[in-house]
């Protein structure tokens, strides 16, 4: 199911927070107090201020019915473990910030063209990998991947195509004369091409994709691939989690060219939210 059709993120973040409340944690009957404050936590994951006094109210009776399918559907939620256990936005905005370039900071200063710029990072979390991170336009000439295993996000005309690949050098061709490319960015652990196991890996494509699709217009729906085991599972989240902050920095950096280095946002006409996923990140912003 491809859930491009969703008005705003703050309605898709809502409903997957409410979703986690009732079937992973498993919580008591939800008092209205508790499901206002759901919808408070949904704002803070998109920047968003908190709403005061009757906004309040007001907010949890224009989604109510949705909120009322998502308590309904219990048996399709409980099976949709790529959104159940996505990680919190205003985390992933919060590693985004600084991160420490140990390798190719200097190449990072110059505009990326057909040449491909890699570079080394490691975020400001002792949980998450180093990456190494190849970025580029055109076809990866002489750039040589190996069988690393890793994520991928091309810029296309349309959104983001997201997935994941041990072969990047050879599928990096295929999409380029398939689909319109603006930039790709390619995103892999650096210690060792096995440091990611398969099953992380294919996990991390599926929950990437969910993970982004709640904010941006992405153009693969997602994949139907079964839940994988607790420690699978965990080694993917903290791979989205550092995949996804270090491609937020390269585009708020601008690594990809003034004018192309932009995210194809959702529901972002009449509303700013948006604005904090390009600025550095802010504690007190809510």
């Amino acid at each position: 199911m491809n859930d491009n059709t969703v008005t705003h993120p703050y309605e898709t973040v809502s409903l997957r927070l409410w979703a986690w409340e009732l079937y992973v944690a498993n919580y008591p009957p939800l008092k209205v107090k508790d499901k206002v404050e759901i919808l408070q936590r949904a704002r803070e994951e998109l920047g968003m201020p908190r709403t005061k006094g009757g906004n309040q109210d007001l907010s949890y009776r224009k989604l109510k019915p949705k909120i009322d399918l998502v308590e309904k559907n219990g048996k399709v939620w409980k099976a949709d473990w790529r959104r159940l256990y996505l990680p919190s936005h205003r985390r992933v905005r919060g590693l985004s910030d600084n991160p420490v370039i140990l390798e190719g900071k200097d190449r990072l200063s110059d505009t990326i063209s057909e040449q491909p710029v890699t570079f080394n990072t490691w975020l400001r979390h002792t949980a998450l990998p180093s990456l190494t991170v190849f970025i580029g336009r055109g076809k990866a000439k002489n750039e040589k991947f190996g069988n690393r295993r890793g994520v991928y996000f091309l810029r296309t005309s349309s959104g983001l195509y997201i997935g994941q690949s041990t072969e990047f050098g050879i599928r990096n061709p295929y999409h380029l004369k398939k689909r319109e490319v603006t930039w790709w960015c390619f995103v892999t652990p650096t210690e060792t091409s096995d440091a990611l196991s398969l099953d992380s890996l294919n996990a991390t494509e599926s929950l990437l994709i969910s993970f982004w699709n709640e904010i941006c217009h992405t153009e693969n729906s997602r994949s139907a691939d079964q839940q994988p085991a607790s420690k699978y599972l965990q080694e993917a989240v903290l791979m989205v989690e550092a995949a996804s902050a270090i491609l937020i920095w390269l585009v708020r950096e601008k690594k990809f060219g003034d004018k192309d280095s932009t995210l194809p946002f959702k529901g972002r006409k009449g509303g700013g939210w948006a604005d904090c996923y390009l600025e550095p990140f802010n504690e007190s912003e809510v």
